[in-house]
């Protein structure tokens, strides 16, 4: 079981942008972020919903036909 540090993520244009937790204050507060991210996912094709657990306001379900399991 690896631990990863919090990630702070951004969905914009069909990508999931993330970032390390400190850039999310830097965000909140100036409404700028890095434009360097540490990773992009791109999300072309992809339907993503919400999903709304408890404990985790923020979680979200990404799914694409290619998806299998």
């Amino acid at each position: 079981h690896i631990l990863h540090p919090p990630r702070f993520f951004i969905i914009k244009d069909s990508f999931l942008l993330y970032y390390a937790e400190n850039e999310k204050r830097s965000f909140e507060t100036n409404r700028y972020f890095n434009i360097h991210p540490k990773g992009v996912i791109p999300l072309g094709g992809c339907v993503v919903d919400p999903k709304e657990d408890q404990g985790m306001p923020f979680a979200m379900v990404i799914n694409h036909e290619d998806f299998t399991g």
